[in-house]
């Protein structure tokens, strides 16, 4: 998701801001660990997970460039991370405390209303995500999320929207390639279109 949340700061507050690097595979933040910062993405990537009871991985998000996270959590009852954080590759992260965002959005009104379009895109996102979970075919959550990107998805890969619908890359590939053939969806390079 693009935003536009560190332009809004002054050099003073981009001061208050702690800039980390790290690893791939390094664990950023841990599941059940108490969120205490928003954090942005700098560079690299991403990922959310945990491990079910029976032992497979849950991707919940993938999050590159730009991309934020905690700040769903952060002024919640129950502020903990649901899934371990997780760089894939040299990654960069902004952190922004808890007592330094409310400092921003008191005296930042620009800061404010970008971090309330994000927080409430988010909220849209995760509405939507939802709707995608509630059916147990790939074939129906596909289509539902092509139709909640306005009938039209540009896919960054074939792996980044397998984690969006929470189903593996083969499946993807292996259902895409059907909706195709019965002229449900058309393909052209990374783009997916509803075609009825």
């Amino acid at each position: 998701m693009e935003n536009n949340i560190l332009s809004t700061l002054s050099e003073e507050q981009k001061q208050l801001i702690k800039v980390q690097t790290f690893r791939k595979n390094e664990v950023i933040f841990r599941e059940g660990e108490t969120c205490i910062s928003i954090s942005i993405v700098i560079s690299g990537e991403i990922k959310i997970s945990s491990i079910s009871f029976e032992g497979d991985e849950l991707v919940y998000n993938i999050l590159t460039k730009n991309d934020i996270f905690g700040n769903n959590l952060i002024f919640s009852d129950e502020p903990l991370y649901k899934g371990d954080v997780i760089a894939l590759g040299k990654t960069t992260v902004a952190l922004i405390s808890k007592d330094n965002v409310l400092e921003f959005m008191s005296i930042n009104k620009d800061f404010l209303k970008e971090y309330l379009r994000i927080t409430s895109d988010q909220a849209v996102i995760d509405k939507g995500l939802l709707k995608i979970l509630d059916s147990s075919e790939i074939e129906d959550r596909l289509l539902t999320y092509i139709k909640l990107n306005g009938r039209q998805l540009k896919m960054k890969s074939i792996q980044d929207t397998a984690n969006k619908i929470h189903v593996t890359r083969e499946a993807l590939s292996r259902t895409i390639k059907k909706l195709v053939e019965k002229e449900i969806i058309s393909k052209e390079e990374n783009t997916l279109k509803i075609l009825k």
